[in-house]
């Protein structure tokens, strides 16, 4: 039983669901948030060998037959109440009770002991730092939960996250996966990409949040996003600061995240692209938010947008695409509210492409670029161009 969210009750006759007495048969319960009644029947589930028990209503209740769960030797749990684990185990003899909801590491050593079953992980902070130091996941096929604290993984010159099945929430703490000191010189982004260090995350069915701190994967050149149904947030760095994450990464492509509503690229993240910047196909996004110096790229790259139909606000910091010199925007039909701080961001466009379904504030301040570049004299006390009613350029200051 697994990821029933309306499934409230079971009832278990006497003398029914019994297994075959030698067979190492399973009960699997996850993911039952409304399961509030279990009833086992005399000799029910008596020759199971081992009961997996995770998230389920904390106030269940369980009755027992006569000899029911009779050859129960394992049971492995996680968020579920204790007082439900006590009642399983007054009921039978020697019962081996495992507690996979959570475990911490420090060390690879500290990650073999970890159980399979693992539900959230935790790197503690300061941890995973020597040089080559190596994160491998993939043998926890439960986990839910991944969190990196803050000063951890610097040795860590790749991290994986490729087919968890079960995995909800990646949540990387600032200043991981990445030097102790930050060099911006070309030897270091040369360095940087013949290294060529990733951050893979795809085919995980349930994935709904990767949320990624300041000064994190500064030397990673790539962010591969694959196969992410569910995914429906996703911040790399902090809007409101330099950030630096993915540095020196050649190209941005997200794309075909059908759910993905909110998309946050932090101060300085992909500063230094030299190809492309591609949003794509995501269907569901909502809002979209560049710090300053985010993908500001090189007078090579250029910049997609297309296929964003439910985008209604965007913000753009300083020197976002500043060196870019091409723009191809379409399918863009509903965004409202577009703020470019200032004329630095798109400083170098020389040719925009503009597709089918394009009406918006955006593409007005885009198409014609020259006008309000740092030279335009029409801002407000914030550095905002100034626009109409209509959304076209202001020429003319106003007196005040």
């Amino acid at each position: 039983l697994e990821n029933l969210p309306q499934f409230t009750s079971l009832i278990i006759g006497d003398n029914s669901l019994t297994g075959v007495q030698g067979e190492p048969t399973q009960l699997f319960m996850e993911d039952l948030p409304k399961f509030k009644t279990l009833i086992i029947g005399a000799r029910g589930f008596q020759f199971y060998s081992r009961w997996e028990l995770h998230n389920v209503n904390k106030y269940m209740e369980l009755q027992l037959g006569a000899d029911s769960l009779q050859q129960l030797t394992e049971l492995r749990f996680s968020d579920v109440a204790e007082s439900l684990v006590e009642t399983i185990a007054s009921h039978v003899v020697d019962l081996q009770r495992t507690d996979v909801s959570f475990a911490s590491v420090c060390t690879a050593e500290d990650l073999q002991r970890v159980s399979a079953d693992v539900r959230s992980l935790e790197v503690a902070t300061g941890c995973f730092n020597e040089p080559d130091a190596s994160l491998d996941l993939a043998r926890l096929s439960s986990l839910k939960h991944l969190r990196v604290n803050a000063n951890s993984c610097r040795g860590v010159r790749e991290l994986q996250l490729e087919d968890m099945t079960k995995l909800r929430s990646v949540t990387i703490a600032e200043n991981t996966f990445a030097p102790e000191t930050i060099s911006v010189s070309k030897q270091a982004a040369d360095q940087a990409r013949e290294r060529h260090s990733a951050l893979v995350i795809r085919r995980d069915p349930y994935l709904v949040s990767v949320l990624i701190g300041s000064n994190s994967f500064v030397e990673f050149t790539e962010l591969l996003l694959e196969d992410l149904p569910q995914l429906r947030e996703l911040k790399v760095g902090v809007s409101s600061a330099r950030s630096r994450c993915f540095l020196f990464a050649e190209s941005v492509h997200i794309e075909n995240l059908p759910r993905l509503e909110r998309l946050t690229l932090g101060g300085d993240c992909f500063n230094h692209v030299t190809k492309e910047t591609v949003l794509a196909n995501l269907l569901a996004l909502q809002s979209l938010t560049l710090g300053d110096g985010a993908c500001e790229g090189e007078m090579t790259s250029r910049v997609v947008l297309r296929g964003l139909k439910e985008l209604t606000t965007m913000r753009i910091g300083k020197r976002v695409w500043g060196l870019a010199s091409e723009m191809n925007v379409s399918e863009v039909p509903l965004l409202k509210k577009a703020e470019i701080v200032d004329g630095s961001s798109l400083y170098s466009l020389q040719s925009i492409q503009r597709g089918k379904h394009v009406s918006n504030p955006f593409f007005k301040l885009v198409q014609q670029p020259r006008r309000w570049m740092p030279l335009v004299k029409c801002l407000d006390s914030f550095g905002n161009v100034i626009v109409d009613d209509h959304d076209n350029i202001v020429s003319d200051c106003p007196s005040q």
